[in-house]
């Protein structure tokens, strides 16, 4: 588990998380690119980790990495619900289609270091 959730990329994208959102909602500082698609692209590999870890050391569901079937529709599925559904429900969501290029980017970035170690 240690190996997953201290992988450098884990690591950094966790820490650029925490600063883009302190930076952001505390000192009111606008990154526009960052503000728009930092946080998908940083999130995919915090979240595939997450999942990663619960199902091979929590449930002990998988004893290899996640394949590339199961990080496509994991993907999908996330963007579809943060881009398409939950702007019907909450105004302070908005769909952006290029936030699909970045969870798909994260996504990636994921699977060849993480998912690969």
């Amino acid at each position: 588990m240690k190996k997953y959730l201290f992988h450098p990329v884990f690591v950094m994208a966790s820490l650029l998380f925490v600063i883009h959102q302190v930076l952001q909602k505390i000192f009111e500082i606008s990154i526009p690119l960052f503000d728009n698609y930092g946080d998908d692209f940083v999130g995919m590999p915090i979240i595939l980790t997450i999942f990663l870890v619960e199902q091979r050391f929590i449930w002990k569901r998988v004893q290899t990495n996640l394949s590339l079937f199961q990080v496509v529709v994991f993907t999908i599925l996330f963007a579809v619900f943060f881009e398409n559904i939950l702007p019907l429900f909450n105004h302070n969501y908005t769909a952006d289609y290029w936030d699909y290029l970045a969870y798909g980017l994260g996504s990636w970035f994921f699977f060849i270091t993480i998912n690969k170690s």
